[in-house]
């Protein structure tokens, strides 16, 4: 995972059973927007949204540290995530969903939804791809969604409870749905998803803020 600009944008690894976030090291920038790991060649990749745009990043796993592979001027970025057959995609907060194409140094619109984004994961198991949305206010701030790249139509699977919004989520190898609540100064919280109804279940704090 990445941590935000108030811890500084470090690259970390998350407990999943006790949430317990443990620094890998500095990304080199002040925040790490999403990142997601390539399932054919392991190789972490992520962006940065900066002065000049949103930053494509390849991120060292040993230390941290994250080095720019190409940039765009798109500056709403919110989140990245590659599907089972290692194809990478990146989601903006107006909707849209890009394909990444890592060798051409490019991007290209997808699909649009008519949600606001703020995360993206695929499932492992079915290559399913879910969201959450971005909302300031509102009731529906909860959401977890599953979302047809083709038509950029969005089903609700349901909602974690917590009333806050779902920062991150991400799968792991065998399906199970995680995410990470929480923004700006307070110590984001570690959360489980259930993929078929939504519904949150607190496993800890991560102890740091903005992840």
């Amino acid at each position: 995972a990445a941590s935000g600009v108030n811890d500084s944008g470090k690259i970390l690894t998350i407990n999943p059973q006790t949430g317990t976030g443990i620094n890998v090291g500095s990304s080199l920038y002040d925040e790490i927007k999403g990142i997601s790991i390539n399932p054919k060649t392991h190789i972490i990749y992520g962006m940065a949204v900066t002065g000049n745009g949103t930053e494509f990043v390849r991120v060292n796993a040993d230390g941290g540290d994250s080095y720019n592979i190409f940039t765009v001027p798109t500056s709403d970025m919110t989140a990245v995530a590659f599907d089972t057959a290692g194809n990478f995609y990146a989601a903006a907060r107006s909707g849209w969903i890009y394909s990444v194409n890592l060798q051409t140094k490019s991007i290209s619109q997808i699909c649009s939804t008519k949600v606001k984004l703020t995360s993206i994961a695929f499932d492992p198991l079915t290559n399913d791809l879910v969201g959450t949305p971005y909302l300031a206010l509102g009731s529906t701030k909860d959401r977890i969604f599953r979302i047809n790249l083709s038509t950029g139509d969005t089903v609700v699977a349901g909602k974690t409870g917590f009333g806050v919004i779902t920062i991150g989520i991400a799968f792991d190898n065998s399906g199970r749905l995680y995410g990470v609540t929480g923004t700006g100064t307070p110590n984001s919280n570690f959360i489980s998803i259930n993929k078929n109804t939504g519904t949150g279940t607190l496993i800890g704090s991560v102890g740091l803020s903005g992840i």
